[in-house]
């Protein structure tokens, strides 16, 4: 082989080389965007850690209507507060067990009374706004769409700790996806799929999360 075709080679596999670190440099940097994109966003309000935390979830203008609802909502807002142990919770249980032993007095308490009567040092309580599922131009197509004002009550004092400046709570609303109605894809699935999200959303205004969580859910934030 001449020297000639030696440097030919040479260049060939130099540029060869560099051309593959280069498809490695920006690899890495699409991963690397990827993962800075996905970084864990901080809790707006961190409850305190040591206070047990009670959940209270109604419709505070039709609280018959939505009953189901708000104990779906107690359910899932608690068992996620739980999972990431943002403070020791009260159970959804001991809350209906008042409520199913008296309903006439138990509609009479006011949310620091329940709170009190269950343990509960804080209560996180959820007016919820609204839940629904429409019907999209054509008829065969549903959306998900959930509502309510969120608030963190100091079940001791009486003072509203988060959020300070905002009566009626902090507002929190979730959409679903846009689903192809089928005998599977039913009205009441998508709102139960509603109601996990918007308990989700409630949930993570408490402790981090990443943006992908939201792909997960295909969400909605409103």
């Amino acid at each position: 082989m001449s020297r000639r075709t030696i440097r030919l080679v040479r260049s060939s596999l130099a540029c060869t080389l560099l051309c593959a670190g280069l498809a490695g440099c920006n690899l890495i940097g699409v991963i690397a965007d990827k993962a800075a994109g996905d970084r864990p966003v901080p809790a707006q309000f961190q409850p305190d850690a040591l206070r047990p935390l009670l959940v209270i979830a109604e419709n505070y203008r039709d609280p018959g209507t939505s009953a189901s609802d708000a104990e779906r909502i107690q359910t899932l807002v608690s068992r996620q507060l739980e999972e990431h142990k943002v403070a020791p919770i009260v159970s959804t249980e001991k809350l209906i067990a008042i409520r199913d032993r008296s309903p006439v007095s138990f509609r009479k308490m006011s949310v620091i009374e329940i709170a009190r009567a269950v343990g509960a040092a804080q209560v996180l309580y959820v007016d919820i706004t609204g839940v629904g599922v429409g019907t999209q131009v054509g008829g065969d197509s549903l959306k998900g769409v959930a509502s309510a004002n969120v608030k963190l009550i100091d079940a001791e004092s009486g003072d509203v700790v988060f959020p300070k400046d905002l009566d009626a709570g902090t507002a929190v609303g979730f959409e679903s996806q846009l689903h192809r109605a089928t005998v599977d894809v039913t009205a009441d699935r998508v709102r139960a799929e509603t109601l996990i999200g918007l308990s989700e959303h409630i949930s993570r205004i408490f402790h981090s999360y990443r943006p992908s969580d939201l792909e997960r859910l295909g969400d909605g934030e409103k």
